[in-house]
C-alpha cells in the first residue's frame, strides 16, 4: 500500500475560513480541498509536527502542514474526518507518535 506523505505549505498560500460545529472551528482551503485545524507546533518542534502528520498518513488520513514564522499547524482534510467526530466536536486525536 502506498502512503501519501503530507504536503508542507507556506501559510500565506492558504485561504483561512471558519465553520460552525458546536462552536467556531478554524479551517482552510488549499488547491480545492478543505482542511480542519488539528494542532500547532513551535518552530523548534518541526520534526514532531512532521512526524504527527506522517502518523496520520500511515492511517490513510490526508493531512498537510502549514508553516509560518509562528510555527507549524497540522490540518486534516475534511473528507477524512468522520461525521461523528464533527457532530460531537471530538478532538481529532489520531494516536501520534509524538503528542
Amino acid at each position: 500500500m502506498s502512503v501519501s506523505l503530507p504536503s508542507i505549505i507556506q501559510e500565506q498560500l492558504v485561504q483561512p475560513f471558519k465553520y460552525w460545529n458546536n462552536g467556531v472551528q478554524d479551517a482552510m482551503s488549499y488547491q480545492n480541498e478543505m482542511y480542519t485545524y488539528v494542532r500547532s507546533y513551535s518552530q523548534e518542534n518541526r520534526l514532531q509536527a512532521y512526524s504527527y502528520a506522517c502518523d496520520m498518513a500511515e492511517q490513510n488520513i490526508k493531512s498537510c502542514i502549514t508553516c509560518s514564522e509562528g510555527g507549524y499547524k497540522i490540518w486534516v482534510n475534511l473528507k477524512c474526518v468522520s461525521n461523528h467526530q464533527l457532530e460531537t466536536n471530538q478532538n481529532l486525536n489520531f494516536s501520534p507518535a509524538f503528542s
